[in-house]
């Protein structure tokens, strides 16, 4: 048990000193206007008792370079966290995408060619569906620069209230020694799709917000696991 702890506060110093190199490192979103880089714990939960937005993008590839926006999804949370709408689109790629790609994100190249819309179309839906209202995300820097770079490209922008969901988890539970969604996810028992599809993310970042909203910013060691039910939106349909 002494060594379990030794373990956690050595693990906790160095996410806590990795951190601090964020806002000109990990936590890069040049691309998008609104991101706020920093926020206490009371100020953001205080923004999610009202109207707010999850975002998740998945990209074709993990490499930026090479990457590009294959699948969008939001959903509107009312407040007291009762998701509300929700929006999912595919994005038709210019071509066809590889196997492995495919595979990884449980999307086949048939639902691309008969689901799949523009990726200026999608943006501008995703912009509707959101409006002014803060967005809150957990996708990397690469992936939401990539968003940001593709509606600059058809003349758009996010100028919403942008919010990084892992900076959520940090201010809720100082010392929190993750770096990645998917590790804070499995401390609170939160079980992943094994595929990555954008919604079941969404869904996913909604229960983790949730959470750390009704934290009293205690320490990251009183987390308690447990499976934590995902909240079901009222409609999965797009609005336009």
């Amino acid at each position: 048990m002494i060594l379990i702890q030794t373990l956690f506060k050595a693990a906790s110093r160095l996410s806590q000193a990795i951190r601090a190199c964020l806002p000109s490192a990990y936590l890069n979103y040049t691309a998008i206007p609104g991101m706020v880089q920093h926020e206490g714990h009371g100020v953001l939960a205080e923004v999610m008792r009202k109207e707010f937005v999850v975002v998740e993008v998945v990209c074709s590839e993990r490499n930026r370079d090479q990457a590009g926006i294959i699948e969008l999804a939001a959903i509107l949370v009312k407040p007291g966290f009762a998701p509300h709408n929700a929006f999912n689109v595919l994005v038709r790629p210019a071509e066809p995408l590889p196997e492995k790609v495919r595979r990884r994100c449980g999307i086949t190249q048939a639902q691309f060619e008969r689901d799949g819309i523009a990726l200026h179309d999608a943006i501008r839906q995703l912009q509707a569906f959101a409006g002014p209202r803060p967005l809150f995300s957990c996708n990397t820097p690469g992936e939401l620069n990539l968003l940001g770079e593709s509606a600059a490209r058809y003349g758009l922008r996010f100028d919403n209230p942008f919010y990084y969901g892992l900076m959520v988890a940090w201010s809720a539970w100082p010392g929190l020694p993750l770096s990645r969604f998917e590790d804070l996810a499995g401390l609170l028992g939160l079980k992943l799709e094994p595929t990555r599809r954008a919604m079941s993310s969404a869904e996913a970042v909604l229960v983790v917000l949730r959470a750390a909203s009704l934290s009293t910013g205690g320490p990251a060691t009183a987390i308690r696991p447990g499976v934590q039910s995902v909240p079901q939106p009222a409609s999965r349909k797009p609005v336009v």
